[in-house]
């Protein structure tokens, strides 16, 4: 028998459900190896322990008095939010829409605004004509292209 084999037949002896045929082979083992018989030394110290003393008896009806306080506290509470009371669920409901509320009304404000500095022709045509207007610097020569380009622009 190999220790890995042995490990799990320890086990079993353990908890005393090991018959009596492989527990001859176990026997056999630990007499030729000492590693398994520090296992099963090791294993029967713990479950000695382990052990418990002596039983312990309930009162009569322990069990039928333990179900009657669950019962009587389940019925006591309240479930979900309003376990808190209604005013308090009722404030936190409201807070929670009023900055929802703010939040859509920003956004639709900022919406617009920007949706119209977008679409704003006279804006863009003024931005353009501040960017590339040629008379930036100096004036430009009466019938150059500059000149020209400038009264397309609308310029002067």
């Amino acid at each position: 028998m190999d220790c890995k084999s042995a490990k799990k037949l320890i086990s079993l002896k353990a908890d005393n459900e090991l018959g009596a045929d492989r527990l001859e082979e176990l026997n056999a083992h630990l007499d030729s190896c000492p590693e398994c018989r520090e296992e099963i030394e090791f294993t029967s110290a713990i479950l000695k322990e382990l052990a418990v003393p002596e039983v312990l008896e309930t009162p009569p009806y322990f069990f039928n008095k333990i179900k009657a306080k669950i019962s009587a506290e389940g019925a006591e509470t309240v479930p979900g939010i309003f376990r808190l009371g209604f005013r308090t669920a009722f404030a936190g409901a409201a807070f929670s829409f009023l900055i929802i509320g703010f939040s859509l009304l920003a956004g639709v404000l900022l919406g617009n605004t920007y949706w119209t500095q977008a679409n704003d022709e006279s804006a863009f045509s003024k931005e353009t004509e501040s960017t590339l207007n040629l008379q930036t610097l100096e004036a430009l020569p009466e019938n150059s292209f500059g000149s020209l380009y400038s009264e397309y622009l609308g310029g002067a």
